[in-house]
């Protein structure tokens, strides 16, 4: 009988350390998606010539608009002026 307990418990501190890798999985899951709802987003009006960009906060407070051409001055100016993890709508 003694036996057949320290399988039961062995088993259960296998199941509980599984689920508490899959507890953390989720945990870290949550925390990028809020990451992501916090970063920085910029939406480009995209033209044949000229684009415009607005680059917005989290909160959704306009920080910067600017129009850039689209060749590879404009595009250098762009990654000049927004940082490389932006967020990018179109």
């Amino acid at each position: 009988m003694n036996s057949k307990f320290s399988g039961r418990s062995a088993f259960r501190c296998d199941s509980w350390s599984v689920m508490g890798t899959a507890w953390r999985d989720k945990v870290d899951k949550q925390k990028k998606r809020i990451d992501r709802m916090n970063s920085f987003v910029v939406r480009i009006d995209l033209g044949e010539k000229e684009s415009f960009a607005t680059y917005m906060a989290q909160d959704g407070d306009i920080m910067d608009q600017f129009k850039f051409p689209m060749n590879s001055d404009g595009y250098m100016m762009f990654k000049e002026k927004i940082p490389i993890k932006t967020k990018i709508t179109l």
